[in-house]
């Protein structure tokens, strides 16, 4: 009996050392990852992409796959790549070709990325459809027997600088650019609506950028001297256009010049943006919202929450359909309660709803605001008690909100401390959260 309780007492004992032990490691690991500058970047894992390029000289010209992997990385986006790429080359030629044939085969590819030659898709629509689309559906097919997971991406190009001389005879619509980039976008488009997948709409925010008066290069600064192949300035257009229909990703967030000057790739971020809904826009005061074009023209100013109340605007977010998520901070009690107030407006800044979030009689702030796959936000903060204010009693939350105004209670909440913090612990609690939410979501 004697020897039995001593059994027990060294097991608890080691499982007390070997919990122990446990706890250290995880703190440790935690703190490894924790910053006291705490941003996006800081907690978002990189995602590792492969994608196979299946075109010709419109691809390969200034090392288009390259631009987007080195673009990519400023996103946290890691892109394995493989190109076959063959000047002249139609959906006719790969189709049969030994090499593109290998390149397919030689992996799992997430995307494969399909372009045809400058001049087929823009054909009449019946003879897209007896010409190319035939072509398009077979090497579709190569790729989805090699992956059936694999996403078809078909890389829209735009039209010729003067129109397709060549062919405007046969068809009048081709004559001018932007009746040959209008062909190519039915093309494209014919292809899709036979094999599936998704259009890169390269062309048409190419087009976006040539009748845009504001621009700030010539119009002829996209193409060389052929009027058909791309210039850097086109490249990187394409560039932008390719990994934001891809990955999802607001071309705003992007840090990568690739050898253009800061201001033209800044507006062809910005233009590329506005194409796919994600409009910048500032505080300019503490509830004075400004929205700009990407060449600075004003496109409204709006005051938000002015009703007698006390406010101070904290952080604008862009989200899709050209709509804006704003944050701040609500003072209640003569100034002495904080509230968090949450707003979505349209793509003219007027209010679509306005949720006040307060955790009454205690303050609460919101330091960051993170757009979710639902175009919804988490809020991330932290709760200070005032019956221990100014100690410090605070615990770190975050509250989930949808697209439609629907606000999930914290999803999480860490242990109340009773002592003053510093922004290390909150930042520290916070990056909690944030993992726990994305792990479990």
């Amino acid at each position: 009996m004697h020897n039995c309780a001593k059994i027990i007492r060294s097991f608890n004992k080691v499982r007390k050392q070997l919990f122990f032990c446990l706890l250290v490691i995880l703190v440790f690991l935690l703190l490894f990852n924790c910053s006291t500058d705490y941003t996006d970047d800081d907690t978002e894992e990189i995602q590792y992409v492969k994608i196979l390029y299946i075109g010709n000289s419109y691809t390969y010209f200034n090392d288009l796959p390259k631009i987007i992997k080195d673009i990519a990385i400023t996103v946290n986006i890691d892109i394995t790549y493989d190109q076959s790429t063959f000047g002249g080359y139609r959906f006719l030629h790969h189709k049969d070709d030994a090499a593109t044939i290998s390149k397919i085969q030689a992996e799992d590819w997430d995307y494969v990325v399909l372009q045809n030659q400058s001049q087929r898709p823009g054909f009449k629509p019946d003879d897209v459809r007896s010409d190319s689309l035939p072509h398009a559906e077979a090497l579709v097919d190569l790729i989805k027997a090699n992956n059936s997971q694999t996403e078809i991406i078909y890389f829209q190009t735009w039209g010729r600088e003067n129109g397709d001389s060549q062919n405007a005879a046969y068809y009048s619509l081709v004559s001018t650019f932007d009746g040959h980039t209008q062909a190519l976008k039915e093309g494209y488009e014919i292809y899709q609506e036979s094999t599936g997948g998704e259009i890169a709409p390269v062309g048409s925010v190419w087009q976006q950028v040539v009748n845009d008066g504001s621009r700030p290069f010539n119009r002829s600064d996209l193409w060389i001297e052929d009027e058909s192949h791309p210039e850097l300035l086109g490249s990187y257009l394409a560039a932008l256009t390719i990994l934001s229909q891809i990955m999802d990703v607001n071309p705003r967030n992007i840090s990568e010049n690739a050898g253009l000057s800061a201001g033209n790739a800044s507006y062809l971020r910005s233009v590329t943006a506005e194409y796919f809904g994600y409009y910048g826009a500032e505080l300019v005061s503490d509830c004075d919202c400004v929205q700009t074009t990407p060449s600075g023209t004003t496109r409204f100013e709006k005051l938000f929450w002015q009703d007698g109340e006390t406010y101070m605007g904290e952080e604008i977010i862009s989200i899709p359909q050209n709509k804006l998520l704003i944050t701040g901070i609500k003072y209640l009690n003569n100034d002495t309660i904080n509230a968090i107030v949450l707003t979505q407006t349209n793509k003219y800044g007027d209010e679509i709803w306005t949720k006040t979030i307060d955790t009454l009689p205690n303050h609460i702030n919101a330091y960051d605001m993170i757009m979710t796959g639902d175009y919804g936000v988490i809020l991330l903060g932290r709760i200070i008690y005032t019956n221990a204010f100014p100690s410090g009693g605070s615990i770190a939350f975050a509250i989930k909100s949808s697209s439609s105004e629907t606000i999930a209670t914290c999803i999480a909440q860490l242990i109340r401390r009773r002592t003053a913090k510093t922004n290390m612990i909150i930042f520290f609690k916070l990056h909690i959260v944030y993992l726990l939410y994305y792990y479990f979501e």
